[in-house]
């Protein structure tokens, strides 16, 4: 994982991590721990305490402690989600990304921890939006957007893969309690659906991911060829 971590980066040297300290970021935070002993890396972490869990501070807590014990500059902000609006997750996570932009250096790449059963969620959800290949395409793992660089180093990595390595490297993560309310769309999900289509299809996961990646490819050639017949019909105009 380390190496991959590495040829993910590519020669990237300033990163801000988007750090819960639920399993995924941990395990991030540490590769890059360790890839920081190989090669010269420089990475902040910043907490998002969204105040919509009982534990939420004490969360931030455990995250100030790990980062601390490892000399870890760690940016922590509370922010306010209003929970009448009717899809608090999209609600969440469009706050989260503004605070990260807010605090985002002009040489840092953000940095968050979504993983392969992550990528297969989100294409679901896009499927039950009926989205067309855009929104099917789902996350990249690395998404350029103006003058801000988004890299999920750990997408093509199945959670349990990256479980088995925090439990061998004896890391301690946070258990977030919501992760099994399944009124939560991507919940109801993770815990009743895909469980049963996985038992039915061992594949289903990877199929849907590789969906994803032909929708992305889709649209990009989409957009690349539409942009080039434009050009040609603003020539042909304009002579």
């Amino acid at each position: 994982m380390i190496e991959e971590l590495k040829k993910i980066l590519n020669e990237k040297k300033h990163f801000l991590l988007g750090y819960s300290g639920g399993l995924d970021s941990t395990v991030l935070l540490h590769l890059l721990l360790k890839l920081k002993k190989k090669i010269n890396i420089y990475f902040r972490v910043i907490h998002i305490n969204h105040q919509l869990n009982i534990d939420a501070n004490s969360w931030s807590q455990h995250c100030k402690k790990e980062c601390q014990k490892y000399n870890i500059p760690i940016i922590i902000k509370k922010v306010f989600i209003d929970v009448k609006k009717n899809n608090i997750e999209a609600e969440s996570r469009f706050i989260r990304y503004q605070t990260i932009y807010k605090y985002l250096q002009p040489k840092e790449i953000i940095l968050t921890a979504h993983n392969l059963n992550d990528q297969c969620e989100t294409f679901l959800l896009a499927l039950k939006r009926g989205s067309g290949p855009k929104g099917l395409s789902s996350m990249a793992i690395h998404k350029k957007n103006a003058n801000i660089i988004h890299i999920r180093p750990l997408l093509n990595i199945d959670r349990t893969t990256i479980e088995k390595w925090a439990k061998k490297n004896k890391l301690k993560w946070i258990e977030d309690n919501s992760n099994s309310d399944t009124y939560y769309d991507r919940n109801f999900l993770r815990k009743k659906i895909i469980p049963i289509l996985q038992e039915r299809w061992p594949f289903f996961i990877e199929n849907c991911v590789r969906s994803a990646k032909i929708c992305s490819e889709q649209e990009t050639a989409l957009n690349y060829f539409s942009k080039s017949i434009l050009k040609k019909k603003c020539y042909l105009t304009v002579h």
